[in-house]
């Protein structure tokens, strides 16, 4: 595999912004604890690596905005409090105060902790990997799903697709609010986990996946189906919002196994508009035969 000399660029900008920090973080302890000779001439001037890096980021758009907003937050905290602590060490020569010192730890650990997290989601996102599920990402999904109709036209070899929708999911992201990462979390480590490990799981949006399912008719892809509606019931989920008490995780799929020369944007379409349009209970799954663009045949269980 060729090398990605931008991406390990980036990757070696962070770690100097890191070493650079981590070198200030224990220059500017050593200042405030201490008074006297052993104090002087120790440097804690800032380093100016992260400033610069930071508005390439922004322009760059290769980082999610909210991590890369959280990441600049903790850093103009941290900023804050150690020049308040530098001049108050300055003006008063004596050492800061336990609590002090404590706060800024905490402010500098949450912001090595948040640079670390910004490296791991580049990495992964160079992979085509979401970093929040660790479910492949939608911007990979037509380069792969291509490649198996390509499989599928040159061997004969049989893949079926799974759209699989949450239910009540508007309702669930309104009240869940930011604990809505860890309810998706939850349903992807599910699917993982009714899947074979060469098959493949994409993270959509608004509460859609789609499982790529290998050498797998529909029969097999309904299999899997029910197996994640197994683990589903098995492994209950309680949501935070108080609103949603009464809610159980539910979801409803429909499965389809492609055929040569289908078009794949018009075959999610139709499934999307299956899962739209067609009178179920929760947790259906609808088998769904693209035979020809004119001939459907949908079988609700």
């Amino acid at each position: 595999m060729a090398l990605d000399y931008g991406l390990d660029n980036q990757l070696k900008e962070l770690t100097e912004i890191s070493a650079e920090h981590l070198d200030w973080f224990m220059q500017l302890t050593k200042r405030i604890l201490f008074v006297g000779e052993h104090a002087e001439g120790q440097n804690f001037s800032r380093p100016q690596s992260y400033t610069a890096w930071y508005e390439e980021a922004k322009e760059s758009s290769e980082i999610d905005e909210d991590l890369l907003l959280s990441l600049n937050t903790r850093y103009e905290r941290l900023v804050n409090l150690s020049d308040k602590l530098i001049n108050n060490h300055l003006k008063f020569k004596k050492p800061s105060d336990y609590q002090d010192y404590d706060e800024l730890t905490r402010f500098f650990e949450g912001f090595m902790d948040t640079l670390r997290r910004v490296e791991k989601e580049m990495i992964l996102d160079k992979n085509g990997i979401d970093p929040d599920t660790g479910l492949r990402k939608k911007s990979v999904l037509k380069k792969e799903l291509d490649r198996e109709m390509q499989r599928l036209a040159r061997q004969g070899k049989p893949f079926s697709l799974a759209l699989i929708r949450l239910d009540h999911y508007d309702e669930i992201a309104k009240h869940e609010g930011e604990h809505l990462p860890e309810y998706l979390k939850h349903i992807a480590e599910l699917i993982k986990k009714s899947m074979r490990s060469f098959d493949d799981a994409y993270k959509m949006n608004d509460g859609e996946f789609i499982l790529s399912l290998k050498q797998a008719d529909v029969t097999g892809g309904v299999r899997a189906l029910e197996r994640l509606k197994e683990l589903l019931q098995g492994y209950s989920y309680s949501f935070k919002s108080k609103e949603l008490e009464s809610k159980k995780a539910s979801l409803s799929c429909c499965v389809a196994e492609p055929l040569p020369n289908d078009n794949l944007d018009n075959l999610l379409a139709n499934m999307r508009n299956d899962l739209d349009t067609t009178d179920k209970n929760e947790d259906a799954v609808l088998e769904y035969y693209e035979l020809s663009p004119l001939q459907r045949y949908i079988k609700t269980h």
